[in-house]
């Protein structure tokens, strides 16, 4: 066996080690995605009412910051709208 045979072969196991550590962090890429995707969902079922009263309570200073610095009335909530906007052609 000469010298390039050897070189050759030396190549060809280091490769095959790197295929073998591809397909390991493929494989614990894909479980972390899963993992994080149910985290990720449970986070927002548990914590989305406190994101709710959050977001009523910043309204509710923002209005009455308004109010005391213009020393007028609020803008009261708008409300939904009736009907709905007619589709462009």
């Amino acid at each position: 066996m000469n010298f390039q045979d050897k070189l050759m072969d030396a190549a060809a196991t280091r490769v095959a080690a790197l295929r073998k550590s591809l397909t390991v962090l493929n494989a614990a890429r894909g479980e972390f995605k899963k993992v994080a995707r149910r985290h990720a969902g449970r986070f927002v079922q548990q914590n989305s009412p406190l994101f709710a009263a959050v977001r009523q309570d910043v309204s509710e200073l923002a209005r009455s910051t308004y109010q005391n610095l213009t020393a007028g009335e609020a803008p009261k909530k708008r409300a939904a709208r009736a009907t709905r906007k007619r589709a462009r052609k």
